[in-house]
């Protein structure tokens, strides 16, 4: 079993451990759950694909060596002043 396997299970049984805590404690306060249909639960489980190869495939990206980040991912404009946009105007004339 590999790392990425042993983080998926990890991740997988957090989440199952969480859900059981947050059921359980709506079922002490009398809170009733709503059951799901089954084309919600297959929704939920579509989202829940697409998001592992989403980041299966960010993983693979950043052992392939092409050093993906989240500020790559997610490139912000760089504010820039006026000195530098009539600097630039002028070097590019």
């Amino acid at each position: 079993m590999d790392l990425n396997d042993k983080l998926n299970k990890l991740s997988k049984d957090l989440v199952s451990l969480h859900v059981k805590d947050v059921l359980k404690k709506r079922k002490e306060r009398g809170i009733e759950v709503k059951s799901l249909s089954n084309d919600e639960k297959q929704r939920i489980k579509d989202l829940v694909k697409d998001l592992e190869q989403s980041v299966n495939s960010f993983v693979q990206k950043a052992k392939e060596g092409k050093e993906v980040t989240a500020e790559d991912a997610v490139k912000p404009k760089t504010k820039r002043t006026l000195r530098e946009l009539v600097r630039q105007k002028k070097n590019s004339n």
